[in-house]
């Protein structure tokens, strides 16, 4: 099956068939061979080049939050279908905003929890909208990294303008 996935903003594409619990993973020219044995929901021991691995898969909205041991990686993979809709201008996730954030109603923006490039996971909290002597939370649709925030601590703001973005 071919794949791409887009990680850091870079595409790779590969090919990887499966036959029981051995993975045969093509890219760049290159093959590799891999053991992989399901341990849980979500969690796999992999055997490659004599090592062995454990990796956990959360998919999280079109992407998947990938762990090896301690280090943690946020990829998106598109499958065959998906490559076949872009190719033919089918709108891809970039093209209908996710990962915008937006004000919800109008009001002043008091707090501000993040800055560019901290790692957000879903429902973590962003920021504080106040309106109406109200504090609103304002959260994070889905799991990604800071990409750019548009307004500072102590704004006004009108329903719909845009907060900041997440790269996912």
């Amino acid at each position: 099956m071919k794949m791409v996935t887009v990680i850091d903003g870079h595409e790779f594409e590969f090919h990887i068939q499966q036959n029981h619990q051995e993975l045969r993973i093509e890219y760049d020219g290159n093959q590799v061979m891999a053991d992989c044995v399901p341990l849980s929901n979500g969690s796999f021991s992999v055997l490659l080049n004599g090592k062995s691995y454990l990796i956990k898969l959360y998919a999280n909205d079109g992407s998947v939050e990938v762990t090896v041991g301690q280090q943690k990686q946020i990829i998106q993979i598109k499958d065959e279908t998906r490559l076949l809709l872009e190719k033919y201008g089918f709108k891809s996730r970039e093209l209908n905003h996710v990962g915008e954030i937006h004000v919800p109603i109008p009001g002043l923006l008091t707090h501000i929890f993040v800055k560019p490039g901290d790692k957000v996971e879903k429902g973590e909290k962003l920021a504080i909208l106040e309106a109406m002597k109200m504090e609103n939370e304002i959260s994070a649709p889905v799991a990604g990294m800071v990409k750019k925030c548009h307004i500072s601590e102590g704004t006004a703001v009108d329903k719909g303008e845009l907060i900041m973005e997440l790269d996912i």
